[in-house]
């Protein structure tokens, strides 16, 4: 298959599905910052003002958080992928997808793969756009998108509060070597 047109295209959008876009990614970026200062955060305030409500307000979240089941957020994924804020990231990202082999050829294939996105940083959002358009496209993963594509991720991403839950919507597994060789000689879910 030649290479030379985008297989998916979100180069075309409105400013307001821009700035929607915009947005509803920023969720992605401010979790980083937001998750750690408010664990410590709270912590701090619970230890240093026990009987204070606003205290135990603040620590309120982290514990929901920590009692929240992965399986939940992830049965959860395929439905606040398909939000009309969050289909809107690919556009402001005005992203592009290049298929060697389409979702539904690798699903037929009975092999594992392995699933490079760049550019990539600490964040993908090249990843976050895949997530996004293959959970709603005709020939994407529809809801299994959490059980055939998980993201590979540091272990720390998979326990820390409130963090585990906003990235867990595009189903996460730890990155070391050990899991993902596991992970490809099993067969395909």
């Amino acid at each position: 298959m030649a290479l030379d047109v985008p297989t998916r295209s979100f180069a075309d959008s409105t400013a307001i599905e821009r700035h929607t876009g915009f947005l509803a990614a920023s969720l992605f970026s401010a979790i980083y910052v937001a998750a750690p200062l408010m664990l410590m955060g709270s912590i701090v305030s619970v230890a240093c003002r026990p009987r204070w409500w606003v205290s135990w307000a603040a620590l309120t979240p982290v514990l929901a958080s920590l009692a929240l089941p992965s399986a939940l957020v992830e049965m959860l994924s395929p439905t606040i992928l398909g939000l009309w804020p969050f289909r809107c990231v690919p556009k402001y990202f005005r992203y592009e997808e290049y298929h060697e082999i389409t979702d539904t050829e690798m699903r037929a294939s009975g092999k594992n793969y392995i699933l490079g996105a760049h550019p990539h940083g600490v964040f993908t959002f090249v990843g976050v756009c895949y997530a996004i358009v293959t959970a709603n496209a005709e020939d994407g993963f529809h809801r299994q998108l959490c059980k055939e594509v998980p993201t590979a991720a540091a272990t720390v991403i998979k326990v820390f509060p409130i963090l585990k839950d906003v990235l867990g919507i595009f189903g996460t597994m730890d990155a070391s070597g050990k899991t993902l060789s596991k992970r490809l000689g099993r067969p395909p879910a």
